[in-house]
């Protein structure tokens, strides 16, 4: 479990650090933003095919089922929210996708303060919903294999920067604060470490509902990659975004023979 919290707290700190970024002036290009999506949409991918959603399967029966739920889960949140977890506030590589913007005025100018204040909040209740999972996964998969704790540690990493960026950004563009975005971005790596503990609590009792929490996980990882990063990418209108996620596939693929071999998996 100690190795468990230290993850935790390292993609919490990964999370404080893109709200961080959000709230300072200087802000990472929309090229930067785009290879990183896209990146770690391909990384998240090959975590759920290639390893989370066969640990699974292999674990328990309901394996197949856990992966649909985890994927309407985060699909059903987002959108019973109206919210697009990862399309950022801002007028991302010029392409006008920004996240709310015109919401609330048929005009798209700024929008109602009271349909501001509730996409605000929809938006930190889904990136909390999904952070969660993050940690579950996280979790559940250490408590399954070690070598399969450390990849999905790492794909989990890799977009929350991203992901406490995207969130602090709401945060902004809705009116709030510097401090309100960068605590934003905190909440929801603290949230990551909660779920971390919950497959150690509820694993401890049945071996057997730590592979079906795996399955939910690996379907979020599904449409998280699938659905939100790489598409994101894309809308930036970076023309090599597609090869990024390629090598974040093969990436990998590589970090998880080389966790296997460490690990003696």
């Amino acid at each position: 479990m100690l190795t468990a919290l230290v993850f935790g707290v390292l993609t919490a700190l990964a999370n404080l650090l893109g709200s961080s970024l959000s709230a300072a002036k200087a802000q990472p290009s929309p090229a930067m933003m785009a290879s990183a999506l896209a990146f770690s949409g391909g990384f998240l991918l090959a975590a759920a095919l290639l390893e989370i959603v066969p640990e699974a399967i292999e674990g328990s029966s309901l394996g197949p089922l856990m992966v649909g739920l985890g994927f309407l889960l985060i699909y059903l949140t987002e959108h019973l929210g109206n919210v697009h977890m990862h399309q950022l506030p801002v007028n991302f590589g010029g392409a006008g996708h920004a996240h709310g913007e015109g919401a609330g005025t048929p005009s798209g100018g700024a929008p109602h303060p009271d349909a501001a204040k509730h996409r605000a909040i929809a938006s930190f209740v889904a990136f909390n919903v999904h952070d969660l999972m993050d940690g579950v996964a996280i979790g559940a998969a250490i408590l399954t294999d070690p070598a399969l704790g450390i990849v999905v540690f790492l794909a989990v990493l890799l977009h929350e920067l991203p992901a406490g960026f995207a969130v602090g950004t709401i945060i902004r563009n809705y009116g709030g604060s510097r401090v309100q975005a960068m605590l934003a971005g905190l909440s929801i790596g603290i949230v990551t470490i909660v779920g971390i503990l919950i497959p150690f609590v509820i694993g401890g009792v049945n071996p057997s509902i730590a592979s079906m929490l795996l399955g939910v996980a690996g379907g979020t990882f599904i449409y998280i990659g699938a659905s939100i990063l790489i598409p994101t990418a894309e809308t930036g209108r970076y023309r090599w975004s597609f090869i990024y996620v390629a090598l974040g596939f093969g990436m990998f693929a590589g970090t998880a023979e080389i966790a296997g071999r460490v690990t003696g998996g």
